[in-house]
């Protein structure tokens, strides 16, 4: 006579291993095969990944910014290497930030402003100034035994001109505010004394420096 004794062994073990399936993620199947009873296990279980938060970009609007002096006029625009920190670290060009100059041509103030890219946002902007060509002095002559007259050649980028001279030991300047202006007259400088030389003029003259658009006035001597 058939016995049932199988059957019932096998129907436990399917359900032992369909309550174990509920906590490890797996499916169970029961089926016939060539008259014979059969379980199918099959893994269900998914994969997870952790992925961690992009970083928010850092903004550099509070970024000091230090740019290269000395930019004289040349007709072109110019283009001074800046160096840019924040915190007190260093950014580098093209990986940090990306530079933009504006009103960069002319004589008179310029501005240069960075942007950030990368870990960085924001923008953060500098002003620079671009100076006209310095002058030549064209000539420096005594026209009393107390004045020396000095003439220089015209800047017409510049509003006006500074004149650096020595008199008694003092060093002294002179500001004119005209850029149409190419002579003056220095007087009061060797009072009793005999008329210099040309080379002994020259040495009180210290420099002729060109005043940019924009540059607040001087005193005047």
């Amino acid at each position: 006579m058939y016995s049932r004794k199988p059957l019932v062994l096998f129907s436990v073990m399917a359900v032992l291993m369909i309550l174990t399936a509920a906590f490890t993620g797996l499916t169970v199947s029961a089926d016939s095969v060539a008259g014979e009873n059969a379980a199918t296990v099959t893994d269900t279980t998914s994969s997870v990944t952790d992925t961690a938060p992009a970083a928010e970009p850092v903004s550099i609007s509070a970024a000091k910014i230090k740019v290269s002096s000395g930019n004289v006029y040349t007709g072109k625009a110019i283009k001074p290497d800046v160096t840019v920190k924040l915190s007190g670290v260093t950014l580098t060009k093209g990986t940090d930030y990306k530079v933009k100059y504006s009103n960069n041509k002319n004589v008179g103030a310029a501005t240069v402003t960075v942007t950030g890219i990368g870990n960085y946002t924001g923008t953060a902007a500098a002003t620079f100034k671009i100076n006209p060509k310095a002058v030549t002095v064209k000539s420096v002559k005594n026209s009393d035994i107390c004045t020396m007259t000095v003439k220089w050649s015209k800047n017409s980028k510049a509003t006006g001109y500074q004149i650096l001279y020595t008199k008694s030991g003092t060093s002294k300047k002179i500001t004119i505010r005209n850029s149409s202006t190419v002579s003056k007259d220095i007087t009061g400088l060797l009072q009793g004394k005999n008329i210099l030389s040309r080379s002994e003029l020259t040495q009180l003259l210290t420099e002729i420096n060109t005043i940019p658009s924009g540059q607040p006035p001087n005193p005047s001597l």
